[in-house]
């Protein structure tokens, strides 16, 4: 059962907290994946943009 490898302490950090109920409810939602992608390309341009004004500076 995947309950059984979540460690303790994920309750003690914020954003694993939540992990247990996750396993527990066994949702998926397509909107998740969504903002995952998001995430990750805007910090991409991010780091594109910071990277761009180190080299011009």
């Amino acid at each position: 059962m995947p309950l059984e490898i979540i460690p303790n302490w994920f309750k003690a950090i914020p954003f694993l907290e939540n992990t247990e109920n996750y396993f527990k409810q066994g949702t998926f939602d397509i909107a998740d994946l969504i903002a995952i992608a998001l995430g990750a390309v805007v910090a991409y341009v991010i780091l594109l943009t910071t990277n761009n004004r180190r080299e011009i500076s």
